[in-house]
């Protein structure tokens, strides 16, 4: 074999498939526009930025009661919270109730506190008819934040416990002791006054492990071993298209061997391969970086991130030579390789936003060799090195290539 002739025609064919506008879209325009649809798909990347500032309305109607005004308290939690609140909470006081609503409804406010003319009144421990009827308190939310309106409902709810609790003590007390009926305007103003039982404290952890899932570092991977296998498979059947077309026939009546040409062919079908790999991996890792990604797409680790193209571009090169070797002529092996690779795609997870990186069908998954190539440079991205993966490929690379190879040699035989 001839290595300077088989390193001649693997330049040849890769200069030929990369200056291809069709090649080139198929290889590496095609998963990546895919990806990128997935990943917006399926959620935005990064860390979610802390919730603050909520924008709240507070509108105060209480006419209050002989023992103060109970909506006013309420109003001035809000209005003049405490620390750890005040960053959290953003309140505004409006006079209106209908106003208030309508900001809710058109996004400026995220809830409106409406507290009724009665609230003091229905509230009061003295009240004739206190504990018999229900307190009545409208909290108006936008349903686009679900979130910030739990939190908001959760502190209401919380200071609207503190002053029933306060009320049903003082009731309770008076009916035992009539006498505690002459100190109700001092009991009470010592429970207005009283500091709230409500601490906030906003603490900023520090990251020391990724915990957020990006669709990018499942996708991307998944994409792109996903049309490596076409991409080989394309390569294989080309040397077929190459008999065919008489154009074999003729270089091997030139002084090179029949071994130096097939050698030169397929391995310039798995350049390519490496080559597309590397190509997919800089743009989604560009793309990554533009979506606003906290962490690299495939990882950190160049050189284990280069041992994966390498192990993987074998594994399908193995599987292309064999698919195609089982196929009689040109179009029957590009419909099987076609159908075999769209189900080992499917049953491998490439169409799956898969958190947890574990097999999507369970042990079916594993018999598909998209499984353990994307798979591997997913568990990689998270800081995990894909030793088992790496050997399973490498065994899908050495049998399906052997096998493929003896078969595929007779079927170029001239």
């Amino acid at each position: 074999m001839d290595v300077k002739k088989v390193f001649l025609i693997i330049a040849l064919n890769v200069w030929r498939w990369f200056t291809d506008p069709t090649g080139l879209l198929f290889i590496v325009v095609a998963p990546l526009v895919l990806t990128a649809i997935f990943g917006l798909a399926f959620g935005q990347s990064g860390a979610e930025a802390p919730i603050r500032d909520v924008p709240v309305l507070v509108v105060n109607q209480d006419r209050g009661a002989q023992v103060g005004n109970f909506g006013e308290q309420l109003a001035s939690f809000f209005l003049e919270a405490p620390e750890g609140l005040a960053e959290l909470i953003e309140a505004q006081r409006l006079a209106s109730a209908e106003e208030a609503r309508q900001r809710v409804r058109s996004g400026a406010a995220v809830a409106a506190i409406i507290i009724p003319e009665t609230f003091s009144e229905r509230l009061s421990a003295f009240n004739p008819t206190f504990g018999e009827q229900k307190i009545a308190l409208e909290l108006y939310t936008d349903a686009a934040s679900p979130i910030s309106a739990q939190i908001v409902s959760a502190i209401v709810r919380q200071f609207l416990n503190r002053l029933t609790n306060a009320n049903i003590a003082l009731s309770v007390a008076v009916g035992q002791n009539p006498l505690l009926l002459a100190r109700a305007a001092e009991i009470a103003e010592r429970v207005a006054s009283a500091e709230p039982p409500i601490a906030f404290s906003i603490t900023q952890g520090e990251q020391t492990r990724q915990t957020t899932f990006e669709p990018l570092q499942v996708f991307a991977p998944s994409m792109a071993v996903f049309f490596l296998g076409f991409a080989m498979a394309v390569g294989i059947v080309q040397i077929m298209q190459e008999k065919e077309n008489g154009t074999l026939q003729r270089m091997l009546v030139t002084p090179t061997s029949r071994t130096t040409i097939l050698a030169g062919m397929m391995g310039a079908t798995y350049i390519n391969g490496v080559l597309q790999l590397i190509l997919l991996i800089l743009a989604t890792s560009l793309l990554g970086a533009l979506m606003g990604m906290q962490s690299p797409v495939w990882g950190t680790d160049a050189v284990a991130i280069a041992l994966i193209v390498l192990v993987v571009s074998a594994a399908f090169m193995g599987i292309g030579t064999l698919i195609v070797s089982l196929a009689k002529d040109r179009v029957q092996a590009q419909a099987l390789s076609s159908a075999i690779l769209v189900v080992l795609g499917t049953i491998g997870g490439s169409f799956f936003a898969n958190e947890s990186a574990s097999a999507p069908l369970g042990p079916i998954s594993y018999i598909s060799p998209t499984y353990w190539g994307s798979n591997a440079f997913t568990q990689l991205s998270g800081g995990t090195f894909p030793a088992l993966h790496l050997v399973v490929l490498i065994g899908f690379a050495l049998v399906t290539f052997g096998i493929g190879l003896q078969r595929f040699t007779q079927r170029v035989e001239v």
